[in-house]
């Protein structure tokens, strides 16, 4: 039997959208919540503390939003996504200019020539663009 790799917490008030949930790998706290104005025509906003983060935001230390992803392009050898709730997805260099997932999922990251990247799933499916 594996260990469970995510913990519910008791309902917090104004997160009436789900649980808040702990990645127990990663050490990541993380919720939605509507805004105060309340209207359900708004998307749900989402959060993610990781006390472990040494970055600011503007949301503050340890806090992160969908807007802070980023890409690390290393070297011509790795490169990483490194996603809003702290999760970091590495890739190595496979060839002509396209990363592999190191994960082993069929992920690759591919070079454009306008030094854009294209997150493409296994499926085939182009998931991001990064600039």
């Amino acid at each position: 039997m594996t260990a469970p790799t995510l913990a519910t917490l008791p309902g917090v008030p104004g997160c009436g959208l789900q649980p808040p949930t702990v990645d127990l790998i990663y050490g990541t706290l993380s919720f939605q919540y509507r805004p105060a104005s309340g209207s359900t025509a708004e998307p749900p906003h989402a959060l993610w503390y990781n006390a472990l983060s040494t970055g600011q935001t503007p949301a503050g230390y340890g806090w992160s939003r969908i807007y802070d992803q980023k890409l690390i392009v290393t070297d011509a050898t790795s490169a990483q996504i490194v996603q809003a709730d702290g999760r970091r997805r590495d890739y190595a260099n496979l060839s002509g200019g396209q990363y592999q997932s190191t994960s082993g999922a069929n992920d690759i990251l591919k070079a454009n020539a306008d030094g854009s990247f294209d997150d493409v799933k296994g499926s085939g499916e182009s998931a991001d663009n990064w600039r």
